[in-house]
């Protein structure tokens, strides 16, 4: 579940980004990401469904700002239109979030990709699927990141549409966790909020993925390490072996706070 409502002037400091673009979700945005998602992945999880159909629900009279994920359908809460920093990009990347528990690969819980691998499969695969047509260089021209972004950005991509779809990957992915911090604080309630700067410095024991819920913090830097992890968005995932999908090294590798890449074959 999903909730926020804290002080705009809090999250310029801690993040360093003009909230000017980000108040709350429209019922027209709802439809278009919706749309755009259903569009993309329908056939991708057909495949994987036993073709049971898939569907993408919002549901603007219930206020809980959330999703729930029954596999085959998603249902989004309204409450995210009083949510003043979610906006259309967030939304995106949460419903890919979700996606990815049904089409992101090893490893699994149960029949679901685990929460760390549906994050990085959110930010490395399917925001760039879905973002692909945008003119992303446009998209954020007006706003204010960490120079930390476009940095990390540049060195993973060459192309200047796609260094700033990164960019854009990275901001939505810093926005969610700050949301997810205030209403869904997980393994440790008196963890500071997620940020960039901190990435979470716990190493999963050798031989054991975190299966369940890795701390805010590891998940915001599970999601940037996908915005910078220069792979092919449409690279079939791999059901048997999470090491062999994804970057092996560097800013756009899996981080050990709860993946660990020797338990690959």
């Amino acid at each position: 579940m999903l909730g926020l409502n804290f002080k705009t002037v809090a999250i310029i400091f801690l993040v360093g980004l003009s909230l000017k673009s980000y108040a709350g979700v429209t019922p027209s945005e709802y439809e278009f990401v919706t749309k755009q998602l259903m569009n993309e992945f329908s056939a991708d999880i057909a495949k994987v469904t036993n073709n049971r159909g898939f569907q993408i629900r919002y549901d603007l009279s219930n206020e809980v700002a959330g999703t729930a994920n029954h596999l085959n359908l998603i249902v989004v809460g309204g409450g995210y239109k009083n949510i003043e920093q979610m906006n259309r990009d967030a939304l995106t990347l949460q419903l890919c979030h979700e996606i990815g528990h049904i089409l992101a690969g090893a490893p699994f819980l149960g029949d679901r990709s685990v929460m760390g691998q549906a994050d990085y499969f959110a930010t490395s695969k399917c925001l760039p699927r879905i973002w692909r047509r945008d003119n992303s260089v446009m998209v954020i021209r007006r706003w204010v990141y960490p120079k930390e972004f476009a940095i990390k950005c540049s060195q993973s991509f060459a192309q200047p549409n796609r260094v700033a779809l990164c960019i854009r990957s990275a901001i939505a992915a810093q926005m969610l966790a700050l949301t997810l911090h205030q209403t869904n604080p997980g393994v440790d309630p008196n963890a500071p909020q997620p940020n960039y700067k901190t990435p979470d410095r716990h190493v999963e024991k050798s031989g054991v993925y975190n299966l369940e819920f890795p701390s805010n913090q590891c998940r915001l830097d599970t999601m940037l390490a996908g915005s910078y992890c220069n792979i092919n968005p449409y690279m079939p995932v791999n059901i048997a072996s999470a090491a062999l999908t994804g970057c092996p090294k560097g800013n756009g590798a899996r981080p050990l706070c709860w993946f660990q890449p020797e338990l690959g074959p």
